[in-house]
């Protein structure tokens, strides 16, 4: 698959503890599938063979704000596709996400993710448009895309909590981390829908998942993050061969460590600076701001951009 992109991102507010802004881009994406149906069904071409490029115009709205418990993120975004390249690519795709870390404190954090995705067209959509659910960045239990639709829905919770002490004090009376403070538990619920064109609906009317399972998080240096989790599916999906015994999902992947994330965090309003003083008079030192991570803009691509960037 190849993916290319211009973008120019603005700033529309950006003060202590909250920022908005837009971005605009260009997008030109393409895609060849393949497989061997051909050979199976004794055929001398491959039935699902095909090219997709979608060439996109997107603006879009990124939101940041920091509460006295944890940090909103939201986005929204417009995408209209133009056929340049190929015929098919000329519809409106609506799409957004919203996202919560909630510190419970002592190493306890609640994270409720969900998006949405619509196309309001009835038509065929290039499958690199569609919303995808299934897998390690969805719906945990099921296969990997296992689902996929012009327009759909995901949201998911999961709370993350450390299976050992966070610090040590050792005989000198010091203070050190320890295990707990970069390996956690989890437990979470995970459950999404799809809405296919009717003209490709091969789901026999089950366009639904749904899933709960457990995990192990390890938090790696330099936003280096090892995930394992075992989820369990809730519903029936006639492409799931082993639904029965749920599934393991593993990968590296770069992410915020959220711990530190929301440490920074702004949850005070600040006084107002001081009013100049004559000449004469000495000058107040300059407030202490406190720490402020929104030059790092990474956390929005690794939050919102669907399930962070897998190695």
């Amino acid at each position: 698959m190849i993916n290319q992109l211009l973008e120019q991102e603005a700033s529309i507010v950006r003060t202590r503890g909250f920022e908005l802004k837009t971005f605009t881009a260009l997008n030109y994406k393409r895609a060849r599938s393949w497989s061997n149906l051909g050979n199976l069904l004794g055929v001398n071409f491959d039935p699902i063979a095909d090219v997709d490029q979608v060439t996109s115009i997107d603006v879009g709205l990124n939101m940041r704000k920091d509460t006295k418990y944890g940090i909103w993120y939201l986005n929204q975004n417009a995408s209209m596709a133009i056929p340049i390249f190929d015929s098919e690519s000329s519809y409106f795709k609506y799409s957004g996400g919203l996202l919560r870390l909630h510190d419970f404190s002592h190493g306890v954090i609640g994270q409720l993710r969900g998006s949405y995705q619509v196309i309001p067209n009835s038509k065929h959509i290039p499958y690199l448009d569609q919303f995808q659910t299934g897998g390690l960045a969805t719906v945990r239990g099921y296969s990997e895309g296992v689902m996929l639709g012009k327009s759909g829905y995901f949201f998911s919770g999961e709370l993350m909590f450390p299976l050992l002490p966070r610090t040590v004090t050792n005989k000198e009376g010091r203070t050190r981390n320890f295990i707990g403070n970069y390996l956690k538990g989890a437990v979470f619920a995970d459950t999404a829908g799809v809405f296919p064109f009717v003209g490709e609906d091969v789901y026999g009317g089950s366009y639904f998942l749904a899933s709960i399972g457990m995990g192990l998080r390890v938090q790696l240096p330099g936003d280096l993050s090892a995930r394992l989790y075992w989820g369990y599916p809730l519903i029936n999906n006639a492409y799931e061969q082993h639904r029965h015994m749920g599934r393991f999902h593993f990968e590296l992947t770069l992410e915020p460590d959220f711990d530190s994330l929301l440490s920074k965090r702004s949850t005070k309003a600040q006084p107002a600076p001081a009013q100049p003083q004559p000449a004469q008079q000495p000058q107040l030192a300059p407030l202490d701001n406190g720490p402020n991570n929104y030059d790092d803009i990474r956390h929005y691509d690794y939050l919102l951009d669907g399930s962070a960037t897998s190695l």
